[in-house]
């Protein structure tokens, strides 16, 4: 009780009150939650933000509370009991119907805050779908950015709004645009290949020339998760691959990979952004030349020096690519055999896996490894050992050559007991 007292007396400090609100989520009570709700109306915004979560930490028995709450006259207090209600993880059937009333309120902060609430409860929010679709089509930018996310984070139910969804992306405002671009996106990955994306080519090929990065960084992220079907943007990708924002870059990365993974032009840009100066991208770039296989064989003049790159990410993006890549890198193996003493214990275990694959186009470097095995070095003679085993009856035509050659009794015996 004295903590209810204490949250509703604005003349106490801040953190005072801040304080009260966060011992009152601890215990559910219905007395509890009415001043909760209170504090939510609170002039101090960190003794809003303590409410709002000791609400949610109390949880779904805060919902009766908070619904009933939404008929507030204050347009100030009736976005964060929105907010509010779609955070405690009560039951869709309990808040989806007060939620989507709400979008049809006046105030556009009001609806704003209705579909970031519902927004909290993705693919369960469904009945909410045309509701939201109709804010996104005739109500203020704001608001139609917030029910753009708000389809969507709902997923597959949310198809049928697509044409507005695409109208949008030539929305005025750059956040509608930005929101419709996530929109396409999420709904591509929920539906997958269900989706037409026809309809969407030529606005967001127009979007990756936009002004504003976000706008750009959008559209990319937009295309990449459409995926082949978006080979119309290809060009545009390409175009905008040495945009300053390093998002963009890693968009572009993404879209030029999933859109294109076998073309020459995704070739040539991925070699020159392995020179990008931000590791990650130099990784994303790198990764890119796996699915081409032998066919990315002129990568390997690059792929040597990636090798040595100081991230160690990188270097293992080099490893993978050179065992896709196959027999065409077979004159990396001494590179890549050097990264089984690397200081990153992951990057040494990608470095066995890849001797592993890689077995097959490998057998002339097995004397080298035999003769590893000599070395007075214990760590070496132990990788070139495991190595060996790794390449099992790929080295069963030459093994006994070299063991019949050998001097070393002790290496005759180690080799023979690997290759049972």
């Amino acid at each position: 009780m004295i903590r209810r007292l204490l949250l509703g007396v604005t003349l106490l400090p801040p953190g005072l009150r801040r304080r009260m609100a966060t011992g009152l989520g601890r215990r559910s009570s219905s007395k509890n939650v009415h001043a909760l709700i209170r504090g939510l109306n609170d002039d101090n915004q960190g003794v809003r933000d303590a409410s709002a979560n000791a609400l949610k930490a109390i949880g779904p028995s805060a919902a009766s509370a908070l619904i009933a709450a939404l008929t507030s006259e204050s347009s100030q207090c009736r976005p964060r009991i929105a907010l509010a209600l779609g955070q405690i993880g009560a039951a869709p059937e309990v808040v989806v119907p007060p939620l989507t009333q709400l979008l049809r309120d006046p105030i556009s902060t009001v609806r704003v805050a209705a579909a970031n609430a519902l927004s909290e409860s993705g693919s369960r929010a469904a009945s909410a779908v045309n509701s939201l679709g109709r804010v996104a089509e005739r109500s203020d930018p704001e608001s139609t950015a917030a029910a753009l996310n708000a389809l969507g984070q709902i997923g597959s139910a949310a198809l049928p709004c697509l044409p507005v969804i695409i109208a949008r992306l030539e929305h005025d405002d750059r956040n509608v645009r930005v929101a419709a671009s996530q929109a396409i996106g999420k709904l591509t990955e929920a539906v997958g290949a269900d989706i037409d994306a026809a309809d969407c080519m030529t606005p967001l090929t127009e979007l990756l020339f936009h002004r504003d990065f976000a706008v750009r960084e959008a559209a990319a992220q937009a295309c990449a998760a459409i995926g082949p079907a978006a080979m119309a943007v290809l060009p545009a990708l390409i175009q905008q691959a040495q945009d300053k924002r390093v998002g963009l870059r890693h968009a572009i990365v993404t879209g030029l990979t999933n859109i294109a993974p076998g073309h020459p032009d995704t070739f040539l840009t991925l070699v020159a952004l392995t020179l990008d100066k931000e590791w990650t991208i130099r990784e994303a770039a790198t990764r890119g030349f796996i699915p081409f296989g032998p066919n990315a064989r002129n990568a390997v003049p690059r792929l040597k020096i990636l090798l040595n790159d100081e991230r160690p990410r990188v270097r293992q993006a080099a490893i993978e690519a050179c065992a896709a890549i196959g027999s065409p890198a077979r004159f990396l193996v001494d590179d890549v055999y050097l990264r089984l003493f690397d200081k990153s214990e992951e990057t040494r275990d990608i470095a066995q896996d890849a001797f592993r694959r890689w077995a097959p186009d490998l057998a002339e470097f097995l004397p080298t490894l035999f003769h590893e095995l000599e070395s007075t070095n214990e760590i070496r003679r132990q990788t070139a050992a495991e190595v060996l085993k790794g390449f099992g009856c790929h080295a069963a035509i030459i093994i006994p050559t070299l063991i019949a050659t050998s001097q070393n009794s002790h290496i005759r015996e180690v080799v023979s007991t690997l290759m049972k």
